[in-house]
């Protein structure tokens, strides 16, 4: 039966943690020698001892402070099996408090060391032995498939086993071109060319919009992007994607100079979302854009007003929202806010109209014949 381990509500320490850590040294054969009479599990232990006032990791640095002891018990358990962990539970300063003393006894590096190669050599015989199983059984089959092929030939009449293959190349003529100054290509020599990117199509919706505001999206659409397919900013854009251009594609022209060394961590995070098949590419936008903000202010996040750092993430990417996302997904968005806590629902309607006041939207389509 599986153990449950309390996570709920935070159960902080009565009082310092006693931490003791023991090295038992290895004794050398002289002394081994001298002392016969002596148990032969005796040996010579360093001790120190240190305390801590929270649920902390007094092997790694990896985790935060637990929330309990038993989720401390649980992390040494599974996570430092090597390391030998005994709790003794103090009488404290009145019946109800108890004081914590945990016991560590750490192993020999050279101990751990032989360990890890004996496992390693295990590993290493087992995979050869795998491979020469394998080998051999690919063999096999290849000799199989070869008897099987050349039994099959020898039934075949000498004139179908010398027919001429199929010809590889065909000639591709264009009309209205000279044919013989066109060399001929074969369909698998032809260079894949990028999607060129044109600007015919775009339609202005800005009417009498003053020029502070970006252009509005489409009347039949005025809860999604700003931007029409095939979402370029000039004559040289291109997209090499085999579907042709995305709006997802916007984000990637973003600069990553912010983010320095780590701008690979938010490029394969991006790619990562773009691979989701069951997200829309406005909501995918949302959630990129959310990601590089937060990458770098997280922390003013999580200790000032949540709504505020929403406006603050409003302030930084309110174009690209527009263009590439829309009200609709933002809205979609700030909703799982609310779902997790972190807003409430007039502080969601307040997001919104401070986005609508960034983008004009009251004096849309004033001109344009929309609604």
């Amino acid at each position: 039966m599986r153990r449950r381990i309390p996570v709920a509500p935070a159960q902080h320490p009565h009082a310092p943690v006693k931490v003791v850590y023991k090295y038992y040294l290895e004794a050398s054969d002289s002394e081994a020698d001298s002392d016969g009479d002596e148990s032969e599990g005796e040996r010579e232990c360093q001790t120190w001892v240190g305390s801590t006032e929270k649920w902390l990791c007094p092997v790694c640095q990896i985790h935060r402070p637990f929330s309990t002891r038993e989720m401390l018990v649980f992390h040494l358990t599974r996570d430092h099996p090597q390391v030998k962990v005994k709790w003794r539970a103090l009488p404290g300063k009145s019946s109800r408090e108890v004081r914590w003393q945990v016991n560590l006894v750490v192993p020999d590096p050279a101990e751990l060391e032989s360990d890890s190669s004996i496992s390693s050599d295990q590993e290493e015989d087992k995979e050869e032995e795998d491979e020469d199983q394998g080998r051999q059984e690919k063999e096999g089959e290849d000799e199989d498939e070869e008897e099987e092929v050349a039994g099959v030939c020898l039934d075949f009449p000498k004139a179908e086993r010398l027919s001429e293959p199929p010809p590889s190349r065909q000639s591709i003529t264009v009309p209205g071109e000279d044919v013989g100054m066109r060399p001929s290509l074969s369909s698998d020599e032809e260079d894949v060319k990028p999607f060129l990117l044109t600007t015919g199509g775009q339609k202005s919706y800005r009417g009498s919009l003053p020029m502070r505001y970006p252009s509005p999206p489409p009347p039949d659409q005025q809860l999604g992007p700003a931007a029409q397919w095939p979402y370029q900013d000039g004559q040289n854009s291109y997209s090499c994607r085999i579907g042709g251009p995305r709006i997802f594609d916007l984000v990637s022209r973003l600069p990553l100079d912010e983010f320095g060394v780590l701008s690979w961590a938010i490029v394969d995070r991006e790619e990562g979302l773009f691979e989701m098949e069951d997200i829309r590419d406005e909501d995918k936008v949302m959630l990129a854009l959310w990601n590089r903000w937060v990458f770098l202010k997280r922390p003013q996040f999580m200790a000032g007003e949540y709504i505020d750092g929403v406006k603050n993430f409003i302030d930084k990417y309110w174009r690209m929202i527009h263009r590439a996302a829309g009200w609709g997904a933002l809205r979609t968005f700030l909703l799982s806010f609310l779902k997790d806590r972190y807003l409430t629902l007039p502080q969601v309607s307040e997001a919104l109209k401070y986005y609508e006041s960034k983008t004009g939207m009251d004096m849309w389509y004033q001109a344009a014949g929309g609604p």
